[in-house]
C-alpha cells in the first residue's frame, strides 16, 4: 500500500486548494494498487488504487493472432495491426477485463473487451474532453462525437474511475504513442444512436438504460446539463435563482446528498494533458477528485466532486455502486442527475448569458459556468466543508465591469463580457465572426496596454481607455 496522494503535493499548503483531508483507508472495492516497482519510472507516483497488470506472453501472442483472425471484426484487426494501438496491460474492473495500451496523441485510449459469447474483441475508445476537464467513453462519432443516447449529456459516457486512474498512470509514465490520422473518424464512425445497420462493434444502445428514480430528482431534471440556454430554459428564467431554490429537504434527497464533513473514501488527481507540460505531471494545474458515499432510493451511490487550483468546483459524476460496468467501461444504469452534473465549461450556445453567472473562455466558443453551479446547495456544502473559497461569488460576474476591475484577471473577464455586444463596430468589421473579433481585438488588450501604443488604437469600449491608463500607472496587479 502506498502513501497519501496529497501528502507531498506542492499545492497542499495553497489556500486556493482548501483544507486537504487525510484519506480514509483505501476502499477495497477498487482492487489492488500498482506496485512501487511498476511505477518507479514515474516523475509523480500514481498513489491511487486500481487493479492492472502487464499482459502475459500468452496474452501478447493472443493479440498477435487476433490481428490476423478472419473471425474477428475487421476494425479490430486493423487496430491491432498498428503498433500504437496494441494492448500492453490488462485492466480489471469487477468481473470485466479490458485490454488497454498507450495513450494516443494525449487525447485517446483505445481498449478492447472480449465478448464472452462470441469471443470477439470489441474495440472501445476513451477520448479527452477539454470542456469537461475529463475523459469519456464515447460510442463513436457521427458528425460529432457521440455523448450517448440522450439520457444525460455528461453521465452516460463517464468511464469508471479505474480507467481514469490507468490513464493517469500512462500519462505520467510516458506510456504514449503517436498516430497519424483521425483515430475517431477512421475506426469509430457510427450512425446516429438508434439507427439500424450500425457497425458490429457498436452495442451501446443495448448496454445502457435510464434509472427510474421515482421522481426523486425531478426538480433537478427540469434544467438539463448541456441545455442551459435561453431557448431551453426560457428567455426570462434566472438560472441562478432557480438553482438556489432547489429543495433538498425531503428524506429521499437528504439521503441522496453526501456528508462532505466526512473524509472522502478516495482521492485522485487528474494528470494534465497539455503538450506544453513536459513531463506530464499530476501536480501542475491538476484537477482534484474526491469520492463520497450516499444513497438513492436505498441503493448505494457515490459522488465524485472535482475542483481545480483556481477554486472552480463541479460534480464530476454521481453513479451507482451495485452494478458492474458494461463493455464500454461505464455504468449500465444511468442516474439522470439533471443540471447537478453539468460540465464546468460549456459551449456558449448551450449556456444562456441572460441572468446567469458565467465566465468567458476559449475565444468565446465556451464559457465557464462554475459560478452558476456555485448556486447549487451540494456545491455550497462541499465548499464549506473543504474551505474552498468560490472562484467567483454568485452574482459577481454579472456585476463585474471594466470600471470596477481590480486586477488583470477581473479586467479580462469584464472584457470577455462585452464581447457579446453585437453592435460594436470592431465586431462588424470582422465580417461577423465573433471568434475572430475576440481574438483580434480583445485577447491582446492587456498586453498592449503595457506599452506606449496610442489609445486611439483600442476598441471603443466604455471604460477601456481609463483602464489602460490605470494599467500604465501600475494600478492593476496579477493574481495568477
Amino acid at each position: 500500500m502506498v502513501d497519501n496522494p496529497l501528502k507531498d503535493n506542492r499545492f497542499s499548503g495553497d489556500p486556493r486548494w482548501g483544507n486537504i483531508p487525510e484519506t480514509k483507508k483505501l476502499d477495497p472495492r477498487w482492487g489492488n494498487v500498482l506496485s512501487k516497482a511498476e511505477s518507479s519510472a514515474s516523475k509523480d507516483e500514481i498513489l491511487t488504487p486500481y487493479q492492472v497488470r502487464p499482459l502475459t506472453p500468452e496474452e501478447n501472442s493472443k493479440m498477435e493472432e487476433t490481428s490476423h483472425d478472419p473471425k474477428q471484426l475487421e476494425v479490430t484487426r486493423q487496430l491491432l495491426s498498428k503498433e500504437e494501438f496494441q494492448p500492453t496491460n490488462l485492466l480489471t474492473i469487477g468481473e470485466r477485463k479490458f485490454f488497454v495500451g498507450k495513450i494516443i496523441n494525449r487525447g485517446y485510449l483505445v481498449m478492447f473487451y472480449e465478448d464472452p459469447t462470441t469471443k470477439k474483441l470489441m474495440p472501445r475508445i476513451i477520448d479527452h474532453t477539454s470542456s469537461g476537464k475529463s475523459w469519456r467513453s464515447t460510442p463513436g462519432i457521427h458528425g460529432s462525437i457521440s455523448k450517448g443516447i440522450g439520457i444525460h449529456y455528461t453521465q452516460e459516457t463517464k468511464p469508471h474511475m479505474n480507467i481514469i486512474r490507468y490513464i493517469n498512470w500512462a500519462l505520467v509514465n510516458g506510456h504514449e504513442a503517436e498516430h497519424r490520422g483521425d483515430t475517431m473518424e477512421t475506426y469509430f464512425s457510427i450512425k446516429q444512436p438508434g439507427a439500424k445497420n450500425q457497425p458490429e462493434f457498436y452495442t451501446f444502445d443495448k448496454e445502457i438504460a435510464r434509472y427510474d428514480d421515482k421522481g426523486v430528482l425531478k426538480q433537478l431534471q427540469k434544467y438539463r446539463a448541456g441545455g442551459l440556454n435561453s431557448g431551453k430554459v426560457g428567455e426570462h428564467t434566472n438560472l441562478s435563482e432557480e438553482f438556489q431554490n432547489f429543495d433538498f429537504s425531503t428524506p429521499e434527497l437528504k439521503a441522496f446528498l453526501p456528508n462532505f464533513a466526512d473524509l472522502p473514501v478516495a482521492t485522485d488527481i487528474l494528470a494534465e494533458t497539455d503538450y506544453s507540460t513536459n513531463p506530464i505531471s499530476l501536480k501542475r494545474d491538476a484537477v482534484r477528485l474526491e469520492t463520497y458515499p450516499a444513497q438513492l432510493n436505498g441503493r448505494p451511490i457515490e459522488w465524485v466532486m472535482a475542483y481545480d487550483r483556481e477554486g472552480r468546483v463541479w460534480i464530476e459524476r454521481i453513479v451507482f455502486l451495485d452494478r458492474e460496468v458494461n463493455s464500454y467501461g461505464v455504468m449500465p444504469e444511468v442516474i439522470d442527475s439533471g443540471c447537478l452534473t453539468s460540465k464546468p465549461f460549456d459551449y456558449s450556445h448551450q449556456a444562456s448569458e441572460r441572468n446567469g453567472d458565467y465566465l468567458s473562455w476559449d475565444n468565446g466558443r465556451e464559457v465557464d459556468i462554475t459560478p452558476l453551479l456555485d448556486n447549487l446547495l451540494p456545491i455550497q456544502q462541499f465548499r464549506k466543508a473543504r474551505g474552498i473559497a468560490p472562484y467567483r461569488t454568485p452574482g459577481a460576474v454579472r456585476r463585474m465591469t471594466i470600471e470596477n476591475a481590480k486586477n488583470f484577471d477581473e479586467l479580462k473577464l469584464a472584457l470577455a463580457k462585452v464581447r457579446w455586444k453585437k453592435t460594436m463596430s470592431d465586431w462588424k468589421k470582422s465580417g461577423g465572426d465573433l471568434g475572430v473579433w475576440w481574438n483580434d481585438h480583445l485577447a491582446g488588450i492587456v498586453d498592449r496596454a503595457s506599452n506606449s501604443e496610442s489609445l486611439d488604437n483600442f476598441p471603443e469600449i466604455p471604460g477601456l481607455k481609463d483602464a489602460v491608463e490605470r494599467i500604465r500607472k501600475s494600478e492593476f496587479r496579477s493574481i495568477g
